[in-house]
Formats: structure tokens, C-alpha cells, sequence
């Protein structure tokens, strides 16, 4: 999985990683982090705006927990 460079605003485990945020017009939001290793891709999606809901680090430190 090829991750372009002007898209990588994370790190997971030392490997570039893109967190997305998806927010409907209603308020509705959708965070999506993704990344890739030599063996496998990522994703991790949670309900809700991870930085307005102070999730963020919870969902780093899940996605740093996970190991190859």
C-alpha cells in the first residue's frame, strides 16, 4: 500500500500512517486512521470527530498497540 507523502499526518509503530476525519452536515463524523507494514494494512475506524471528542490519543495509543 503506497501512502502519498503530502497525505501522511501520523505515525504508527515508526510507519506513515493518514488519519482522516469524514463530518456530514449534521455533525455526523467518522475518523479513519490507515496504515501499512511490509506484511499487512491498517484501518481503524471510530465513530465521532477524535480530536473534538479528546479521542485521539486513545486512538493512537490503540493502533501503537497493535503489532505485526
Amino acid at each position: 500500500m503506497l501512502i502519498p507523502k503530502g497525505r501522511v499526518n501520523e505515525q504508527v509503530n515508526g510507519v506513515p500512517a493518514v488519519l482522516g476525519i469524514a463530518q456530514s452536515q449534521k455533525g455526523k463524523a467518522m475518523s479513519q486512521l490507515t496504515w501499512a507494514t511490509e506484511a499487512k494494512s491498517y484501518t481503524l475506524i471510530m465513530t465521532g470527530h477524535v480530536e473534538n471528542a479528546g479521542m485521539h490519543k486513545k486512538m493512537m495509543e490503540l493502533a501503537n498497540s497493535i503489532k505485526d
